[in-house]
């Protein structure tokens, strides 16, 4: 008797394995909104404190925590965040193929809610090459804390 394993067994099981993890891998599913960030020619500093982001796809449309919102709810949630904190930073993540009156628009709509700090978010440029369009996680800081 030779003490050799029999190969055969390990290849099914092998092939199992790679089997559960392709079908596993197409079942998950991909939350946030489609955008690719413009790069800016420096690096940027990140904030400190509450924040509150705003996704804005290359069609305009407004999105708060992964969700579509009217101008009229994009205002309300503005109003929201001015009272529970005026110092909280806005966020805005923009496609690059945004329309600039959108993006100005939303600028307004902050102002108007008594909300002062907007910042534009970019890519890092380290990544402008090698970073393809990501799918966005679209929320403020206060709710990924409660998570």
């Amino acid at each position: 008797m030779s003490n050799r394993l029999d190969g055969s067994a390990f290849s099914c099981v092998l092939l199992l394995i790679i089997a559960f993890l392709l079908v596993e891998s197409s079942l998950v599913n991909k939350s946030g909104v489609n955008i690719e960030l413009p790069a800016p020619d420096t690096e940027l500093p990140g904030i400190i404190g509450p924040s509150l982001v705003v996704g804005l796809d290359d069609d305009g449309r407004y999105y708060i925590a992964n969700r579509s919102v009217s101008d009229e709810a994009l205002l309300k949630s503005f109003k929201h965040a001015a009272e529970k904190n005026p110092d909280t930073a806005v966020i805005i993540v923009a496609d690059h193929k945004t329309q600039v009156d959108r993006i100005a628009h939303a600028s307004a709509l902050t102002y108007q809610a008594g909300l002062k700090r907007i910042l534009m978010a970019t890519k890092s440029r380290r990544n402008v090459e090698d970073d393809p369009p990501a799918q966005t996680d679209i929320q403020s800081s206060d709710e990924s804390q409660k998570r």
